[in-house]
């Protein structure tokens, strides 16, 4: 007969422990009355050992047979197994690396960047923390770096006389390529140019935006006062002799008259003797030459009047007289 137990346990035969081994002899009474010899055999069972390995995130503890283990190991575990014997199950618990990540975001100055829907300002690093695909956490490690960005200086304000222009030049300090843009633009002879010229009307804001090749954007401005007075000269007496010199009496200007609307002349009694409308300023064929019709007017003093449209799109009134001398 051969029976099996579990290690280092006897097992019990007719009242009687066995250990492992044998054969152990029993005479029994068999049912004829006559004696039987059973030789009894103990086999004792292989221990079970198993091993386990168990991951888990770091700093955490990991669960087995309702017990948390901490990183590290083995430990031991006594289990019975189906056979009725202890097992010995030996957990290993290993910490999964965690994941660190670095990176590093621009900005133009003053302005925050935006990562993960946050606004960062210069500086960092920012701590991120994400669920990793194997369940842990990972850290993302977020730096801003401002870039250098642009400096723009321009006068406060300046001066300009009605009818003349003016170079706007600004100094500008930024990473080349750099675009420009002016406004109002009507007002200059390139809006797009790092100096152009200006030519208001009246009192304006000129506005400088300069964008780099990395996106970032600088302004200023400049106030150009424009001094309204415009300079209207009319020749007091003239000669008209045709030798090359003051042979006409006619309006020079600033540039700020557009346009003379009107140059009348009188005689002493009021009679019209010369009208001439809506003609450019500085032309001297355009004035009066001393003649009424085909005839030559005596010397003699004149009275005149005149009426001017500026590049403001405002009229001035001028009247004054001329002495016509022979």
């Amino acid at each position: 007969l051969q029976l099996v137990t579990c290690p280092g346990e006897p097992v019990v035969f007719n009242s009687q422990p066995l250990l492992p081994g044998g054969p152990y002899p029993f005479v029994l009474t068999a049912a004829n009355g006559c004696d039987s010899t059973v030789l009894v055999t103990v086999v004792e069972i292989d221990t079970v050992l198993r091993s386990l390995q168990l991951v888990t995130c770091p700093g955490e503890p990991v669960v087995f047979n309702s017990q948390p283990l901490l990183p590290g190991g083995p430990y031991p575990f006594v289990l019975t197994g189906v056979n009725g014997c202890d097992s010995t199950v030996l957990v290993t618990v290993l910490e999964i690396d965690s994941v660190l990540v670095q990176v590093q975001l621009v900005t133009c100055p003053g302005e925050p960047a935006v990562w993960n829907g946050q606004p960062l300002l210069p500086g960092g690093p920012y701590p991120f923390v994400f669920t990793a695909a194997n369940g842990c956490d990972s850290t993302v490690l977020v730096t801003v770096v401002s870039l250098p960005g642009i400096t723009i200086d321009l006068p406060a304000t300046a001066q300009v006389k009605l009818g003349y222009s003016i170079q706007l030049m600004p100094v500008v300090l930024g990473e080349p390529p750099l675009q420009y843009t002016w406004t109002p633009p009507d007002l200059l002879s390139c809006n797009t140019c790092a100096e152009p010229v200006a030519n208001p009307v009246a009192n304006t804001w000129f506005t400088l935006k300069v964008t780099d090749n990395s996106g970032c954007m600088s302004a200023d401005s400049i106030w150009l006062r424009v001094n309204p007075d415009c300079d209207v000269y009319m020749p007091n007496a003239f000669w008209p002799d045709n030798d090359g010199r003051n042979d006409w009496f006619y309006p020079e200007t600033a540039p700020c008259v557009r346009l003379v609307r009107v140059l009348r002349v009188y005689s002493r009694w009021g009679e019209l003797v010369f009208e001439r409308r809506d003609f450019a300023p500085n032309q001297e064929t355009l004035g009066w030459d001393g003649r009424f019709g085909q005839r030559e007017m005596m010397p003699g003093v004149f009275t005149w009047y005149a009426e001017f449209e500026l590049t403001n799109e405002q009229r001035m009134f001028v009247k004054g007289d001329v002495t016509l001398v022979r």
